[in-house]
């Protein structure tokens, strides 16, 4: 507002008291929200190690698959804010940068040098036709085929080489459903409002998909409508951040209320826990004081490339380990991979993120409060 001096003022500042607020906590690039994926993804890692290793502690998997439910949360929250500051086409250029590169070497290495070497071990056979055919069929981001022919005949879980890939999919596709939405001058001007409806929506959707459906949604799988509520509770913790107090008490009791939700029902959980989860990795995020990952992000490569390094190590005996040394040691094999990833091809990429300007299809925007 403008007072009768004709100074701005910005009545939130005037008595200088810390922000609290998500937003504020958050701090900009200053918080632990890497760290927090880098956490979330070596949970995906104990988790996978169940069925990997061949141990019998299904529970585990259920925690992993709330890591990837974290993944989209946080992803949401980050896009929102991207979306908002970037024009169209740069927004696409930047996912497409971020998502592509890495994934597509990964694939490449799987079926280049981690199938070959599975191919020397006693049972297995490596069929370079069929690890072409892999590259081909899933380079479009959309797993077509999961296995290379005559490899991982052997291990617990066989045949299939990097089932961690599947998301991926379902991430960009809600990206473009971020910058359409965000797109459309009504949304972007009472999305404060409009976001967190879609939210709930896509909660409830999600949860009609086990009998409750109150908008007949068959066309989007259980899958899609998971991930989206996920996805799209992030997006409206960033619309309403300025106006929700960051407490860590709040989030020990929210993240009691998705442990709770989760153990007594999916569909519920689907429904009710997106936005109590986002709330706990927000305030997680905005007050640990850890900035691991900060300047290197290599959470996305531990991500994409820990399945096949679980699966080399279930071919080498890992069962051997117990599952949460199969676990630890298939994280420590994980890292260095990730970091390669992180220098040598997921960063180099972002730099190609100047060649579209951030100003190109921008629509005017002025920020809300809760911003």
């Amino acid at each position: 507002m403008t007072s009768t001096t004709g100074i701005d003022h910005d009545p939130n500042q005037a008595l200088d008291k810390p922000d609290t607020s998500l937003s504020g906590a958050l701090g900009g690039h200053d918080n632990a929200l890497n760290f927090l994926r880098l956490i979330l993804a070596t949970t995906v890692i104990l988790g996978h190690s169940v069925p990997l290793g061949g141990f019998p502690y299904p529970w585990l998997e259920t925690w992993a698959d709330s890591a990837v439910d974290g993944f989209f949360v946080l992803s949401g929250f980050l896009i929102a804010g991207s979306r908002m500051r970037l024009g169209l086409l740069a927004f696409l250029w930047r996912r497409v940068l971020r998502i592509m590169p890495g994934f597509w070497v990964c694939i490449v290495v799987v079926a280049f040098v981690f199938a070959p070497l599975a191919g020397r071990y006693p049972g297995e056979e490596y069929i370079r036709q069929s690890a072409i055919e892999y590259v081909v069929a899933n380079g479009g981001l959309q797993i077509h085929q999961w296995g290379i022919d005559n490899t991982l005949e052997t291990v617990p879980f066989p045949y299939e080489w990097n089932s961690s890939l599947w998301t991926l999919i379902y991430e960009f596709r809600a990206y473009l459903l971020a910058a359409v939405l965000l797109w459309l001058p009504p949304i972007r001007k009472y999305a404060a409002f409009i976001v967190p409806v879609l939210a709930v929506a896509a909660g409830v959707a999600a949860l009609g998909e086990w009998g409750y459906d109150m908008f007949g949604t068959p066309w989007l799988d259980l899958d899609a409508k998971r991930f989206f509520a996920f996805f799209a509770a992030g997006m409206a913790l960033y619309f309403l951040g300025g106006w929700i107090r960051s407490s860590l008490v709040a989030a020990g009791i929210a993240g009691v209320a998705v442990v709770a939700i989760r153990i007594a029902s999916y569909p519920w959980y689907l429904g009710v826990a997106p936005l109590l989860l986002g709330y706990v990795l927000l305030v997680l995020g905005g007050r640990l004081p850890v900035r691991l990952g900060a300047r290197n992000d290599i959470s996305y490569g531990v991500y994409i490339y820990a399945f096949p390094v679980q699966q080399m190590l279930a071919l080498s005996g890992g069962h051997a380990l117990g599952v949460l040394g199969f676990a630890a040691v298939s994280t420590v094999l994980t890292v260095p991979l990730a970091w390669v990833s992180w220098k040598l091809v997921e960063e180099p990429a972002m730099k190609l993120r100047r060649l579209v300007p951030a100003h190109l299809f921008k629509r005017k925007y002025v920020p809300r409060r809760s911003e």
